[in-house]
């Protein structure tokens, strides 16, 4: 599967397609086996916010949009400290998503911080 699927409704069909499609971008793009109970919990841990475009991408280079994610889903949702290391954390994720152009999928993003922080209990 290539690129994000156009989501006209919430259904399970699509949110098995979008967890194949990040479970892809991990794999191919990364270079990461993903847990796929993970990537099942997480993306029904982000809720409707997987089925809108808007949400489903955050630009890499938006600094705000970044401090956001880092916020919501880092601090207040995994209980991560915040400090250079959650940053570079979140850089190095990024970062191994090099083929990914400018934007990257914050479900993908997660992903991989949470199994670097040991935090996959957290959603459970």
């Amino acid at each position: 599967m290539t690129g994000f699927p156009q989501i006209e409704e919430n259904s399970m069909g699509k949110t098995d397609d979008l967890i194949a499609c990040y479970y892809d971008d991990l794999r191919d793009k990364s270079g990461i086996v993903p847990d796929i109970g993970l990537r099942t919990k997480i993306n029904i841990g982000r809720g409707l916010s997987i089925y809108d475009a808007g949400a489903a991408n955050v630009a890499a280079r938006q600094p705000d949009e970044l401090e956001t994610g880092k916020h919501n889903s880092s601090i207040k949702k995994r209980s991560l400290s915040d400090g250079p290391g959650l940053m570079d954390a979140i850089e190095r994720a990024r970062a191994s998503q090099r083929m990914a152009g400018r934007s990257k999928y914050p479900a993908v993003v997660y992903h991989m911080t949470t199994r670097q922080f040991g935090k996959d209990h957290v959603h459970d």
